[in-house]
């Protein structure tokens, strides 16, 4: 059987409930463990190939990654679909003639990339994570690009190229370590029948290397020009709405470090990082602008990963592991009953106002999803 046949990942889908992410309690580092576990649960039972093994703790991370996105409601009749072209412009506003780059198309209200078959964007109850599957057009050989038979609504465009890849690379295994970020083109509104030129032009200059630390790769990075709401412990509901709609590029780390050119000269960057494997691993960082090197710190219980707070979340941590606190000791009614049901409470909570402040006895008050963090933090610490 070739690795992580469709048919052999589908079997597995059929005769076990381990990839529908609905059944994971809580939206952290925990959850990630669980659902790994679940996975590995289904593989014992079931018997897979290695490189299936592999594939699957992958599509299970990026179940996780587009967890929050949301489909609306089919509606009828369907509007006539429409066009978007354009070009990539350099920093200068100049056409620039690079051919085989990769344009995105965006959802711009979700800012999740829209399905190359559905046409909408991607939902994990349906689709998994494989870029592959993202609608994107290559470049023509004068920086000209089109998407034909688009849906109206609002968009975005991301343009990026791997160094020596044509198209997008496969995943896993060859993803060059060298991105290049094109540019990006924002409030591309598309009406009924419409055919609208979006041209894509680059933020930058600017260039850096990230290295992961500890040096372990086999992850997937997100670029932003936006921050995050709350620390890397929480993955992707972490990230915020912000975030996920500011992204500039994205790629598959095979390597544990990554050189990107073509980054905004006078902004700061964040990245989050999601390292898939059998015990996952979540980082974020931000550099400022024109920073040259920087180290991506991930948070893993790994025997080399990180396990400790950060500096603004250690006081919280110590006070909430000396108190003896859980989830449950912040959730009101019937969900404090079970910690499972207070983890989703807290995180429901979180999502609905990410600056939701919630009074910590002994501390006075502190933000909701720092609580959360902290929480986290408390679980993963190797006993004394």
């Amino acid at each position: 059987m070739s690795c992580g046949t469709r048919a052999e990942i589908r079997r597995i889908e059929r005769k076990h409930d381990t990839l529908k992410v609905s059944s994971v309690p809580a939206s952290s580092l925990l959850s990630l463990r669980l659902l790994i576990a679940r996975l590995q649960r289904a593989i014992s039972v079931l018997g897979v190939s290695n490189c299936t093994r592999r594939n699957l703790y992958r599509i299970a991370f990026s179940l996780i990654l587009v967890g929050t996105s949301t489909r609306p409601a089919a509606s009828e009749p369907s509007p006539e679909p429409g066009r978007i072209t354009g070009h990539l412009e350099n920093v200068a506003g100049d056409r620039s003639s690079v051919s085989q780059v990769v344009v995105f198309l965006v959802d711009g209200d979700s800012g999740y990339p829209v399905h190359a078959d559905t046409r909408r964007p991607i939902r994990i109850s349906e689709d998994s994570l494989e870029i592959n599957k993202f609608w994107t057009v290559l470049t023509d050989e004068e920086g000209g690009f089109e998407f034909k038979n688009v849906r109206p609504g609002k968009y975005r465009l991301i343009a990026q190229s791997w160094s020596k890849t044509q198209g997008v690379p496969k995943v896993p295994g060859n993803t060059s370590p060298i991105v290049m970020l094109h540019g990006i083109a924002e409030n591309v509104e598309l009406n009924a029948g419409q055919q609208m030129t979006a041209p894509i032009r680059q933020l930058g200059s600017g260039f850096m290397r990230i290295e992961n630390d500890p040096k372990e790769g086999n992850a997937f990075l997100m670029i932003s020009v936006k921050p995050m709401i709350g620390d890397a412990i929480l993955g992707p509901y972490g990230w915020g709405k912000d975030f996920v709609s500011h992204i500039i590029g994205v790629t598959h780390m095979d390597q544990p470090h990554v050189t990107l050119f073509g980054l905004p000269d006078n902004s700061d960057v964040h990245v989050a990082l999601l390292n898939y494997d059998n015990n996952p691993g979540v980082g974020s960082a931000t550099f400022k602008a024109g920073q040259r090197t920087g180290n991506l710190r991930i948070v893993a219980t790994w025997s080399n990963g990180h396990r400790d707070p950060p500096p603004r979340l250690k006081a919280l941590t110590e006070h909430l592991a000396a108190k003896k606190m859980t989830h449950r000791d912040f959730i009101a009614g019937d969900a404090a009953q079970n910690l499972n049901d207070a983890q989703q409470k807290m995180i429901q909570l979180i999502q609905q106002d990410p600056q939701r402040q919630i009074d910590v006895a002994g501390l006075g008050p502190q933000r909701l999803i720092d609580v959360a963090a902290a929480l986290t933090y408390v679980s993963i610490q190797k006993p004394k």
